[in-house]
């Protein structure tokens, strides 16, 4: 495949309006087979045009072709400077990815990545996240390492590259040819032939290395008088962040908690206040058994369970699907965002009369203002989850030949994972509220309905015993989150 790049040019205008020209005019090609060096200064834009030629960014003016046959898949695979790895994939489904898109059987797909991290010295982290690996396993882990990779896959392959870099001497040991860009704007200086034969020598490539059977000056440094009184003091390394440390207290919550009980057991027993208005605990519990073993309770849960279950999972998936509409599409974006802003701020629950008005007195209308006041903090959550998607990922799954869908699938939704889940907890929270209010009216099971019932009837006993069950509930994802944030 031959790559040729003619009259390529790229402007970025900054918020104040103002031009930069980050390419000028930058016209070179790259034969079949041939591996390339751009070589230049920090910020001449060389990964501006390296992004051009994978297709990732698009340019001002010029083009960018390749003469191949039709290969049936991308043209282009670009590895990036930074870490592009996918947080949610083992090591061999990041290795994968590449060979998932053209549609490769999984055995064969299996295959050639456990060759390929075998080659990598990665043999034995295969089912490793790469918040397991260190940096230096993530960028495998030497520049020397990585150039004797390249060519060792370049002697296999074949095929063309294009490879970006700043170090003269790693440009002359790996390339055929060196293309010099200049300062930006970015354009080509020189295009030099490299006349030296495969393997070279090492010493193209010394810089920055230890001498070859030397050793590092591991002495420690002497002030004046070396060997003297003048001798610099050792001092141990503390740990210095180990005010930053939050420990769990996991005792310590379950103490205040108990602590809260034996407080109101104890204002109880001492008539501190009226049973009327506070019951003990033990009066409580001694009566949602009572409750429990009648079948009562059951009867109002059940009911309540199945209304909150319709809500949470009607609004949840609408407020998921329009979330990741308007967070990756451009006009559902202009459609969504200036309808959820204006109608967010409407109380829900004052929607009750309205939609009793429109779907009846029956559970409908109950699971519709719950749906609602689900809908709208997961379509915000996960609306900003995708706009935070990392634009580095999304660009590496285009481009090993990812569409649309692909990326919205295996990027996209992964990314904002995080973001959806923390709706789901705020979403959680509303529906539980919402519930209890609408189970008030013109209902007759519930556990709102057996909490107005108790109230009315002046069963204060009962009525603490029903709202507690829709307070343990709240206490268990208390507790279940601040465990699952605890260190």
């Amino acid at each position: 495949m031959r790559i040729v790049i003619d009259r390529v040019a790229k402007t970025y205008v900054d918020h104040r309006g103002h031009a930069v020209d980050a390419l000028r005019d930058v016209s070179f090609s790259v034969s079949s087979r041939e591996l390339v060096a751009l070589l230049g200064p920090s910020g001449c834009g060389k990964s501006t045009l390296l992004n051009a030629v994978a297709g990732l960014l698009p340019m001002s003016s010029g083009e960018v072709t390749f003469e191949s046959p039709p290969p049936g898949r991308p043209l282009t695979a670009m590895v990036f400077q930074e870490f592009a790895l996918f947080p949610w994939r083992t090591v061999q489904g990041n290795v994968e990815f590449g060979l998932e898109e053209p549609g490769m059987a999984a055995a064969e797909r299996g295959r050639k990545a456990r060759a390929l991290i075998e080659m990598t010295g990665l043999a034995g982290f295969e089912a490793r996240y790469p918040h397991q690996l260190s940096g230096g396993m993530r960028q495998r882990v030497t520049r020397q390492l990585m150039q004797d990779e390249l060519l060792a896959l370049w002697e296999q392959a074949r095929t063309t590259i294009l490879y970006l870099t700043h170090n003269i001497q790693e440009a002359v040991y790996m390339a055929d040819r060196v293309v010099v860009l200049s300062r930006r704007p970015d354009r080509v200086l020189a295009e030099i032939v490299v006349p030296l034969k495969r393997p070279r020598t090492e010493a193209m490539q010394a810089e920055d290395r230890i001498p070859r059977g030397g050793r590092a000056d591991l002495v420690a440094h002497q002030g004046p008088g070396e060997g003297g009184s003048d001798r610099m003091n050792r001092v141990r390394v503390t740990d210095r962040t180990r005010f930053l440390g939050r420990p769990p207290h996991r005792a310590l919550r379950v103490l205040a908690l108990i602590g809260l009980v034996v407080l109101w057991e104890a204002l109880a027993r001492a008539g501190a206040v009226p049973v009327l208005f506070l019951p003990s605990p033990v009066g409580v519990l001694r009566e949602g058994w009572d409750m429990l073993l009648s079948g009562e309770l059951l009867v109002h849960l059940g009911a309540s369970l199945q209304r909150l279950a319709w809500g949470f999972v009607i609004g949840s998936v609408l407020g998921i699907a329009i979330g990741v509409a308007v967070g990756f599409f451009a006009v559902a974006e202009a459609i969504g965002t200036p309808l959820i802003a204006a109608t967010f701020p409407i109380p829900k629950i004052a929607l009750l009369p309205l939609l009793i008005l429109w779907l009846g007195l029956g559970e409908p209308s109950k699971i519709a203002v719950i749906a609602l006041g689900v809908f709208f903090p997961m379509a915000i959550n996960t609306y900003a989850g995708v706009r935070q998607a990392e634009p580095l990922l999304i660009r590496a799954a285009v481009s090993f030949g990812a569409g649309r869908l692909s990326v919205i699938r295996k990027v996209v939704l992964p990314s904002a994972l995080p973001m959806i889940v923390a709706g789901l907890r705020l979403a959680a929270g509303t529906a539980r509220l919402l519930l209890v209010a609408a189970e008030m009216i013109a209902v007759e099971s519930g556990v709102g309905f057996l909490v107005l019932h108790a109230d009315n009837i002046m069963a204060t006993t009962k009525l603490r015993s029903a709202s507690s069950c829709s307070r343990s509930w709240g206490c268990y994802r208390t507790g279940a989150w601040a465990a699952s944030s605890g260190p």
